[in-house]
């Protein structure tokens, strides 16, 4: 993601168990010192804004790992308080404010970005439905010339729910869209480029859960997606555990699950719960009454979750 920004522009949980999450600042930053691994990949559909919903990134592939380190900031941003070195890539250079994650520059080993007004990456706190407009300026110097930066960010808090990536299924999890458009002049040419981002957050880990994004500049359009692979502890369940067949299923669905099932919740892409019966003393769903599709279903076991999904044929 902060590489791109260089560039001219389903778990199931419902609201009774999961409450609508707000994350602080606090919640989110990092402190000096952390690494975060990156795995870049593929761009898959971000899905549907909404509450409890469920987001299924499974399919996102890695063909190359990037590290971020959490550094101290840079003399030659005296306003930033965090330098975020992406290694062999670029640096983010922000100023980490109680309410604001601000860019004040960026840089890489060909270019570098300076903000007089910065750029405001996310507001805080984040709720479902919070949303803000900024605009920014700043010079870019690219190949011994310097552009001219004006744009702007629109930003909303599109929805909470569950998130499934690679590395994990997370619950409690918000969505931030967010649209970012630039305008860098030189000699009276301007080119305009555009960054349609969404991104994933959770209290408590201090990067990103996912971002996906699509970069328009100069006519062109770039795909790419990236997922964190460092969340370890932090996802809620260990989805291999569940165990569903047949599936995919026209009827009975028999479930194994190692510690044990409490309880079963099923539900469709839109996070809608589906009325089945879980059949506790064999471990079973009847899904015979379920439309053809695909569905999510939940294993609650001892204060914990497993997901896995189920297509009805």
């Amino acid at each position: 993601m902060k590489k791109s920004l260089l560039l001219p522009a389903m778990l199931l949980a419902s609201a009774s168990i999961f409450a609508q999450p707000t994350i602080q600042s606090a919640d989110f930053y990092p402190t000096v010192g952390e690494s975060f691994s990156l795995n870049y990949g593929n761009y898959v559909s971000p899905g549907s804004a909404g509450s409890n919903v469920t987001w299924d990134l499974s399919s996102m592939s890695s063909s190359s790992v990037i590290t971020v380190n959490a550094l101290a900031p840079s003399s030659s941003f005296p306003t930033s308080t965090m330098n975020l070195e992406y290694v062999g890539q670029s640096n983010l250079h922000a100023n980490l404010t109680s309410t604001e994650f601000l860019i004040v520059g960026e840089t890489t080993s060909s270019a570098s970005v300076n903000y007089t007004d910065a750029k405001k990456l996310y507001q805080f706190p984040m709720t479902n439905g919070a949303s803000y407009s900024d605009n920014f300026s700043g010079s870019v110097l690219s190949s011994g010339v310097t552009f001219s930066r004006t744009g702007s960010v629109t930003s909303e808090v599109d929805g909470y729910g569950t998130l499934i990536t690679p590395s994990g299924t997370y619950t409690n999890v918000v969505r931030v869209h967010s649209v970012h458009t630039s305008n860098d002049t030189y000699m009276g040419q301007t080119i305009t480029g555009t960054i349609d981002m969404y991104s994933w957050i959770k209290a408590g880990v201090h990067i990103e859960l996912a971002v996906v994004q699509e970069i328009t500049a100069m006519g062109n359009t770039q795909t790419v997606g990236w997922y964190s692979s460092n969340t370890l502890g932090i996802s809620d369940n260990t989805i291999n555990t569940l165990v569903m067949h047949p599936n995919p299923a026209q009827d009975i669905v028999s479930l194994q699950h190692e510690q044990g099932i409490d309880r079963v919740e099923v539900r469709d892409l839109n996070g809608r719960l589906a009325a089945v019966e879980f059949n506790a003393a064999n471990n079973s769903i009847d899904v015979s009454n379920l439309s053809t599709g695909v569905y999510y279903v939940t294993v609650y076991s001892n204060n914990a979750t497993a997901v896995q999904k189920l297509i009805k044929k």
